[in-house]
């Protein structure tokens, strides 16, 4: 009796976890250029305007349109913060389950 329990909790356990995954509902690559910067001493403040979304791969869900707003916010990296202006980015953006998603530098060239 002790075994059928211990089977039905080891069968149970997975269906349990199953449902704690997140879910990922946009990953999509944004492309754009640097555009300007300030406080160029401690490199700060570096606007990127960006003008290209598409799909990470062909089964990924990519719905940003220009109508719906996205924070963009990119943690301190050395390869942005010396991009010189006018090069282009490449940023991958990661959202799972419809919350604040997250940025990740790919490519910085000219």
């Amino acid at each position: 009796m002790k075994n059928i329990i211990k089977l039905g909790a080891l069968l149970l356990i997975p269906m349990l976890t199953a449902g704690v995954q997140a879910e990922i509902t946009q990953d999509c690559v944004v492309e754009g250029k640097v555009k300007q910067r300030s406080g160029q001493e401690n490199g700060t403040n570096v606007y990127v305007a960006f003008h290209s979304v598409k799909k990470s791969n062909e089964n990924a869900n990519c719905s940003i349109a220009r109508q719906k707003r996205v924070a963009f916010k990119q943690p301190k990296n050395a390869m942005i913060e010396t991009a010189p202006v006018g090069s282009t980015v490449t940023y991958r953006y990661v959202e799972q389950d419809n919350s604040d998603g997250q940025w990740s530098l790919v490519t910085v060239g000219m």
